[in-house]
């Protein structure tokens, strides 16, 4: 039992770290990145290029969201994912994959409604080429959503969309 219980511990406490993207080959985020303005670019030594953008603007959590990245450069990736993590909580595992529209990568995602009236999340854009793991290049992305009336809508409005 006490093992059990020590399992159990450690992984509420270790658990959400092991969900989060391995680091393979970071993008370094190009110029000043907002992406509640427009879309943001990121850049690979080996030339590689990413243009991400999340749509409608602003940014907001309880809304159906558009994610869209554009990838050009030596080596097309095989998939393409966008993890979403929470920076001050752990806000579960939200990992859309993307479909392959020619060099464009379509999906839809949604942040889940936070308690705190203020979250910075940061969006990790996955491009996976084979099936190595250590292989995935990654682009992180920051931004932050706020709580207010106006905004996010409750899970019976989202259905009713």
């Amino acid at each position: 039992m006490a093992l059990i219980l020590a399992l159990l511990i450690v992984l509420g406490w270790r658990g959400p770290s092991l969900l989060q993207p391995s680091v393979g080959d970071e993008a370094e985020v190009v110029g000043d990145c907002d992406l509640h303005s427009g879309a943001c670019e990121a850049q690979w030594d080996d030339g590689t290029h990413l243009t991400f953008q999340i749509t409608p603007r602003p940014i907001r959590m309880q809304t159906r969201l558009q994610l869209e990245a554009e990838v050009s450069g030596p080596l097309a990736p095989d998939r393409v994912q966008v993890d979403f993590q929470g920076l001050e909580m752990y806000m579960g595992y939200n990992r859309p994959e993307l479909e392959a529209q020619g060099d464009r990568w379509h999906s839809e995602g949604i942040l889940p409604l936070c308690v705190t009236d203020r979250m910075t999340w940061e969006a990790t854009v996955m491009l996976h080429r084979g099936e190595d793991e250590e292989a995935v290049r990654t682009a992180r992305f920051r931004f932050e959503t706020r709580r207010d009336e106006a905004g996010d809508l409750s899970a019976e409005a989202l259905d009713s969309e």
